[in-house]
């Protein structure tokens, strides 16, 4: 089965920010949402204190208060030892907007296409990676 398309997206960081890091939080909201990577960094910054380019407390209440509060709701999909799991396969996940958690990864999926900078829909062993959940983006 194919899975998704994959398109590269930096989600604007490339106005502000050179060189590696790890921002993938930051980058995904920034793509789904459609708001300005600085934006989107900046409110981060603020919710969690501290910046959001060495990653983000994703299980925080301050980090599940900020998503809310731009507009998304969290969908559980699967977990560690799960027998239920979902992939990015065309037709696993709604259609629309959404911030993906995967192993020790946020991506963005907008109608079922990968945006991130790198192509993250395979695991290190070339298997089909699972999806933990998604913020979708409401709206």
């Amino acid at each position: 089965m194919e899975l998704m398309r994959y398109t590269y997206d930096d989600g604007g960081r490339a106005r502000y920010f050179r060189g590696e890091t790890g921002d993938c939080v930051c980058r995904a909201i920034a793509i789904v949402s459609g708001r300005d990577y600085k934006e989107v960094y900046d409110a981060i910054f603020k919710a969690m204190g501290k910046t959001p380019r060495n990653g983000v407390d994703t299980r925080s209440p301050k980090f599940k208060r900020l998503m809310k509060s731009l507009g998304f709701t969290w969908t559980f999909t699967s977990g560690i030892g799960s027998h239920q799991a979902v992939h990015f396969f065309p037709g696993e996940l709604p259609e629309g907007r959404m911030v993906c958690a995967v192993a020790k990864h946020y991506t963005a999926v907008v109608d079922n296409q990968v945006r991130d900078i790198f192509d993250c829909r395979r695991n290190s062993f070339g298997e089909p990676r699972r999806i933990y959940g998604y913020w979708k983006m409401e709206g």
